[in-house]
């Protein structure tokens, strides 16, 4: 009998949004009240010079190559690069996206509910 790899689940909610050199929110931090699992996430590029950050913070990071706010994911893809697992982001973070080119964020999730007690 052959075993097969345990699938990794897509989420419910998505996003596909094309990103440049300017921030773009893929979720508010106002949107995640009790957390959020990246399902899969993939970059891309127009190039493979062109640089893709994923970032996970309370606030958006000021630009590409931000030193001060959560890096999640960062590629540059040729043409597609993906994450390999699913990752946890804590309550009221908000992902964010930029690029040091044209590119594009390609993204499942699930939001969390509260827990029951």
């Amino acid at each position: 009998m052959t075993t097969l790899a345990k699938p990794t689940p897509i989420g419910a909610l998505y996003a596909n949004l094309g990103v440049n050199t300017s921030v773009v929110q893929v979720v508010a931090p106002g949107n995640n009240l009790h957390g959020l699992v990246i399902r899969t996430l993939y970059v891309n590029s127009s190039a493979g010079t062109i640089g893709v950050q994923v970032f996970a913070d309370t606030a958006a990071p000021s630009a590409y190559g931000d030193g001060t706010k959560r890096l999640i994911f960062i590629g540059t893809p040729i043409p597609t690069i993906s994450a390999q697992y699913s990752l946890y982001v804590p309550p009221g973070q908000g992902i964010w996206a930029v690029a040091n080119g044209n590119g594009s964020v390609n993204m499942t999730y699930d939001l969390l509910t509260e827990p029951l007690v």
